[in-house]
Formats: C-alpha cells, structure tokens, sequence
C-alpha cells in the first residue's frame, strides 16, 4: 500500500464514525515542504469548506493532502452525511 493510499484510508476511516467535524489531521492547512518537486495536489480548505489545490514539493508534507481531488471530496461528503443523520 502506497502512502498516499494509508492517509485515504485513515481519513476515511475517522470519516466513517459520526463526529461534530472531521477528524484534525484532515483540517491541517496545506504544507509544501522543503523539495523542488511541484506537484498540483489538494486539501481540504476549512474556511471555505472546499477542497482546494496546492502545489507541494514532495517531501515533509502532512496528512490533509489528496492527489484526487474526488478523493477529497468523497471524504468531505462521507463527513457531511455522518452529521446530518446525528441530527
């Protein structure tokens, strides 16, 4: 399993318990990192309850980063469906 692959399922997974909000390590805000490398991934964006792209480097990045951003999405909807069935 790649790990990119254990972040998504780890995310996932807190997305898949009803909770209040999303579990923190998927509300970090986006971390290029230090490596030349450029590549358009995304995170969700808390402020704006969007998943947003930016341009990491490849290295030393955090958990809330998603190379699909239908991942990020799917994740977000899971979350939100979870909420609503708590009300």
């Amino acid at each position: 399993i790649l790990f990119r692959d254990r972040v998504s399922l780890n995310c996932l997974e807190a997305f898949s318990v009803p909770a209040d909000a999303p579990p923190a390590f998927c509300l970090e805000p986006p971390y290029t990192g230090p490596c030349r490398a450029s590549m358009r991934i995304y995170f969700y964006n808390q402020t704006s309850k969007k998943c947003e792209y930016f341009y990491y480097s490849g290295c030393n990045g955090n958990l809330n980063n998603f190379v699909i951003k239908l991942d990020c999405q799917k994740e977000m909807k899971n979350n939100n469906e979870n909420q609503q069935r708590e009300v």
